[in-house]
């Protein structure tokens, strides 16, 4: 015998493909557990919106990298500069007679220093002597200095030309004598002994220069004194009677490295 159909559902039962309510949610079977065409289509919904996720991440993460190289930085600059002036060489000459340490003191660029040697009415074996001072300027460099050969004019040729005929020496002294010219003075020119006497146009040897003291800023260097011995020879020859000359040297200085 068959019951006949009510109409209604059974109390707290559910149907093999719906819910309580009577609709199947999507991905899911009755019992609420996956089921497994449901699951795969739920699977992929998830994947896509993990995937538009990431891409928006690394949208932002790009957006982020254009945005800081594109910042300007700030700038600033510093400015510094150098000051430079040359050092100062200078030498002064003193030919005062006698020697005076105020001078006068002459340099090249204002005056010639003359050496006094009385040398007027010099006769067979005359001899003359002449000092000589040389310092350096305030605020000078210390150096060295040369003296060189003369540059001699006469008023006669031949055996009445003077200027060849004349002899000298030069040492370092404090007193311009005879007693300076010993055979343990230090010579600039010429030698010790009778024959030690060279022409006027030898000068002094490079290789062993004359040291002169550096100066302080405001007050000139210490003088280095020298003596000029001038001899006419014994056995002179009578042309040079009457017979005059003159010998300009030069004294070449180099200052020395600070």
């Amino acid at each position: 015998m068959r019951a006949a159909a009510s109409g209604r559902r059974p109390s707290g039962g559910t149907s093999s493909s719906g819910t309580a309510s009577g609709r199947t949610e999507p991905g899911r079977t009755a019992s609420g557990r996956a089921g497994s065409g449901p699951v795969r289509g739920s699977a992929a919904a998830r994947r896509r919106l993990f995937l538009r996720v990431r891409a928006l991440l690394a949208g932002g993460l790009v957006l982020g990298a254009g945005a800081t190289s594109t910042l300007a930085a700030w700038t600033d600059e510093a400015v510094v500069k150098g000051e430079f002036a040359a050092s100062t060489f200078s030498v002064q000459a003193n030919a005062s007679k006698p020697y005076s340490v105020s001078g006068p003191w002459t340099s090249a660029d204002s005056d010639v220093a003359v050496l006094r040697f009385d040398a007027s009415g010099l006769a067979p074996g005359s001899v003359r002597y002449a000092p000589l001072a040389l310092r350096t300027g305030a605020g000078s460099l210390g150096g060295s200095a040369v003296l060189g050969p003369a540059q001699v004019t006469s008023s006669g040729t031949g055996e009445a030309d003077l200027g060849a005929a004349l002899r000298y020496r030069v040492v370092v002294a404090d007193t311009c004598a005879e007693t300076a010219f010993s055979s343990g003075a230090r010579y600039l020119v010429g030698a010790a002994g009778a024959s030690g006497a060279v022409r006027l146009t030898t000068g002094q040897d490079e290789a062993t220069p004359l040291a002169l003291p550096a100066a302080a800023a405001s007050a000139p260097g210490t003088p280095v004194r020298m003596c000029f011995e001038l001899t006419l020879p014994a056995g002179a020859p009578n042309a040079l009677q009457g017979g005059t000359a003159t010998a300009n040297w030069r004294i070449t200085a180099i200052s020395e490295t600070p």
